[in-house]
């Protein structure tokens, strides 16, 4: 399953924050509890530094909360400054490093 969460400006509805919350249903037997996956973070580039994709995350943070989430995960690509730092100052930690492997066809 997935959800599309947009923060959009009032006055004209542009999108200025979005992101996609992914059910991870398949690893509660595993993990023993339910568990989202937050993605395809983005803030529109003019609207970026202030504040509105840590407002679109803790407010989702806040709503999974309410239906019982106790676990969402992030993937970041080491490199992406903002998007590390922005996962940080929302209460994310980094628990693990991985290896992307790529097929060249």
């Amino acid at each position: 399953d997935y959800v599309r969460f947009r923060l959009l400006q009032k006055e004209n509805d542009e999108v200025l924050a979005s992101l996609t919350l992914i059910g991870l249903d398949q690893f509660v037997p595993k993990w023993n509890s339910r568990a989202i996956g937050l993605a395809d973070i983005h803030v529109a580039e003019t609207r970026r530094r202030q504040g509105l994709g840590r407002l679109l995350i803790t407010e989702t943070l806040r709503r999974l909360k309410q239906e019982t989430v106790s676990l969402v995960e992030s993937h970041a690509i080491e490199s992406d400054v903002a998007l590390t730092g922005l996962l940080t100052s929302c209460g994310f930690q980094r628990i693990d490093a991985g290896t992307q492997y790529r097929s060249i066809t």
